[in-house]
């Protein structure tokens, strides 16, 4: 698995301080951090790491955490999708 990081404080912050790579690390899933410049500018954060990392669209994922108030129950709500999509927080509370 490979996470990106194109913020210039993930190379100032401690593995600890990523909920991610705590949590991959304690199910012992081998994982490398990919590291890029990001832009500024550039407001599709999920756009930018793949053509920073010169990888197919496709092949990229995101991963939303959702906190919800639905009927059937609040919480969390883990949500993957590909990076060329978008949530559709309506069809997510129709579930």
């Amino acid at each position: 698995m490979t996470l990106a990081c194109g913020f210039a404080r993930c190379h100032r912050m401690s593995k600890n301080q990523f909920a991610t790579i705590v949590t991959l690390t304690a199910a012992s899933i081998a994982f490398v951090i990919r590291f890029y410049e990001h832009d500024p500018s550039e407001d599709a954060y999920n756009k930018e790491v793949v053509v920073a990392r010169s990888v197919d669209p496709v092949t990229g994922f995101k991963t939303l955490v959702v906190a919800t108030d639905l009927p059937q129950g609040k919480g969390l709500v883990v949500v993957i999708i590909p990076v060329t999509g978008q949530l559709d927080v309506k069809a997510l509370a129709r579930q």
